[in-house]
């Protein structure tokens, strides 16, 4: 029989691991939970401070670990690596100012020019990553790739990170929900630019080129997040056509998207199949696009709300061709399209990098105007309610179920 093994602090003292002089190579790490040929299990790290790694903070390479209460900070690599793992975690922790190896954009990752992820899980099963703040790395925030299945990643504030704050790569039945995900850059920054990274996506969902991999990001599930100011809030990314990369199986719903620098929702052409955005609010920066799908294939709109403050002859691009308000695009597209809305959601506060400025208010439209799909909002309340007061339960659009 296995029994778990702690390491904490005592009482009130302040642990604090430091690799400040550690010499290490670039795939090690300053604690290592097991190793590709010997795993280790049942290790719960929690309430110390890790900082200042030469390569990656800590590595899990076993099952049933837990890291909880950290302070993850200054690694040269990436703040936590998940792989061939399962049944770990990561939950109420502080990682900031990893990836230094990538500091300033420089992509001088273990020789090479690229740079890692924040928080990785490769390989895994049944990771979860949970109300974590992950934030102002050099990196990805946190990425499921390379064929990991069913990950969580639940209730995190995702902020300021490299490329994408939340990336599905190779992902299978991994569900993002419940994050607080969001950019503070005030002004756009060019895709040309260098430096473009540093305006990260929110996020998004890819197949890249790796050895021995396919096209495996299926079955994901995206729901009541809150995405503010990035540089596109929901993305996929097209990089294998030829065994089929694309959006499917996939649910996106209940998600608020707001202020993106691009279009809120950017697909590339894809092999997309039973795919549905539903109950999500799309609330576009003055003079950008909302949304722009190369080639839609079978994706569903169904009961979405659609606003921008500026009038574009092309707000919409769906399959190549541009509309310039929601009434044409459905009107051309009434397969695919069902439910839709353009109207003000009416906010409690727009600009707000506080999620409780995204709340609806008593009149929005968007109240009672979704159909059924999640059974609670992004605080936890209940859904559906009857928040119209005309007798019937239905659900809200957008990741709040207002509540008169």
């Amino acid at each position: 029989m296995k029994g778990r093994i702690t390491f904490t602090k005592y009482r009130d003292e302040t642990v604090v691991l430091d690799g400040n002089g550690i010499g290490l190579n670039y795939t090690d790490s300053l604690v290592s939970i097991g190793t590709t040929s010997l795993r280790v299990d049942f290790i719960t790290l929690s309430g110390i401070t890790i900082q200042n790694s030469t390569a990656t903070a800590i590595n899990v390479r076993g099952n049933y670990n837990q890291l909880e209460k950290l302070k993850i900070v200054n690694s040269h690599a990436r703040a936590v690596d998940f792989e061939g793992s399962t049944y770990s975690s990561l939950a109420n922790s502080d990682v900031t100012n990893n990836v230094r190896c990538n500091e300033n954009g420089k992509r001088r990752c273990n020789n090479r020019p690229t740079w890692p992820v924040t928080i990785g899980i490769s390989k895994s099963k049944y990771i979860k990553i949970a109300s974590n703040k992950i934030y102002r790395n050099w990196g990805e925030g946190v990425s499921s790739w390379r064929g990991s299945f069913q990950s969580k990643i639940v209730g995190n504030t995702i902020f300021d990170n490299w490329s994408v704050n939340v990336y599905l790569d190779h992902a299978d039945s991994t569900v993002v929900e419940n994050n607080f995900i969001y950019e503070t850059e005030s002004s756009y920054i060019d895709q040309n630019s260098p430096q473009r990274q540093l305006l990260a996506n929110g996020i998004a969902i890819a197949d890249e080129v790796y050895a021995g991999y396919g096209c495996d990001a299926n079955n994901n599930s995206i729901r009541n997040n809150i995405v503010i100011n990035a540089r596109r809030g929901i993305s996929f990314y097209n990089y294998q056509t030829a065994c089929g990369s694309g959006l499917k199986n996939t649910l996106v719903e209940n998600n608020t998207i707001v202020n993106s620098w691009e279009p809120a929702v950017r697909i590339n052409a894809g092999t997309h199949r039973a795919t549905v955005f539903r109950n999500n609010i799309f609330f576009a920066r003055s003079a950008v696009a909302i949304l722009y799908f190369e080639s839609p294939g079978d994706i569903r709109f169904t009961n979405n709300l659609f606003f921008s403050p500026s009038s574009l002859a092309g707000q919409f691009t769906w399959n190549g061709v541009a509309y310039s308000n929601l009434t044409s695009w459905q009107a051309n597209s009434p397969t695919y399209l069902t439910g839709n809305l353009w109207v003000n959601p009416l906010f409690a506060s727009q600009n707000s990098y506080l999620p409780t400025g995204y709340r609806i208010l008593l009149n929005s439209r968007a109240i009672d105007a979704g159909v059924t799909g999640t059974t609670v909002d992004f605080w936890g309340a209940r859904r559906p309610i009857d928040g119209n007061g005309d007798g019937i339960a239905k659900s809200d659009i957008g990741a709040h179920e207002y509540k008169p």
